[in-house]
């Protein structure tokens, strides 16, 4: 216990096999944190373009989707920016969207080979 009780008298937080500095440790949550609200904000951006599609070329077949998409992306971006001011209490917001995420691209990459997507 001695060396717990070291590395928390010079600011480390000690894990049975490492120490991570405390500027180490706040200068990666400040680049998550970054990340986080930042592809949040891009949702904005996508979400909006989802809309300004569906809005300016009406299709009878993509409409309604379009719109919920948009205002589905919207809506993740919104909790996406709200979590990255408490991303330790916030978290599960954060991996929930992740997993979006990637059963999103999962599908796409599943999709587009098997001929299962649309043609642009």
């Amino acid at each position: 216990m001695a060396l717990a009780k070291e590395s928390l008298d010079v600011g480390c937080r000690h894990f049975p096999d490492q120490a991570v500095p405390r500027a180490k440790r706040d200068v990666r949550s400040l680049m998550l944190r970054k990340f986080v609200y930042f592809t949040g904000a891009l949702d904005f951006l996508v979400g909006a373009g989802s809309w300004a599609g569906a809005l300016l070329n009406p299709q009878p077949g993509s409409f309604v989707a379009l719109i919920t998409l948009g205002t589905f992306l919207m809506m993740a971006a919104a909790c996406l920016m709200w979590a990255s001011a408490d991303i330790q209490n916030r978290a599960p917001v954060i991996f929930w969207q992740g997993l979006v995420r990637l059963s999103a691209a999962g599908s796409v990459v599943y999709a587009v080979p098997a001929g299962l997507s649309e043609n642009w």
